[in-house]
């Protein structure tokens, strides 16, 4: 079993809207029932590791090297990262499928990578 990082991602903008990437308050809250069903189904089948969602990234902070505090992103986009999920899967072929499963839950695009480490 490997760990696979699933990225979702949000048009650049949409955290400073009243519904987010959504357009109204139904979808948002179809999307996050939807969310939350999925989240259920991980953590049932035991592929679960961890998930969160994040804050704006304007609420950000940018440290650099030199410990110098810049506000906000490291950079601006067309999109940022708005929550993930750390699985665990057989192989990446396992992996995309729960993604697209996360993709449809969220209403968004989900970004599959697999993580490096010495347990895989």
């Amino acid at each position: 079993m490997s760990s696979y990082l699933l990225s979702v991602y949000n048009p650049a903008g949409s955290h400073e809207r009243e519904f987010g990437p959504y357009p109204n308050a139904a979808d948002m809250e179809a999307a996050f029932a939807r969310t939350a069903e999925f989240n259920e189904f991980l953590q049932n089948s035991g592929t679960l590791v961890f998930a969160a969602g994040l804050s704006a990234p304007t609420l950000g902070v940018t440290v650099a090297p030199d410990g110098a505090l810049i506000d906000g992103p490291a950079f601006h986009a067309e999109s940022y990262l708005g929550g993930f999920w750390i699985i665990r899967a057989a192989d990446f072929d396992v992996a995309t499928r729960i993604a697209a499963q996360a993709a449809v839950a969220c209403g968004g695009k989900v970004e599959v990578r697999q993580m490096e480490s010495p347990e895989d």
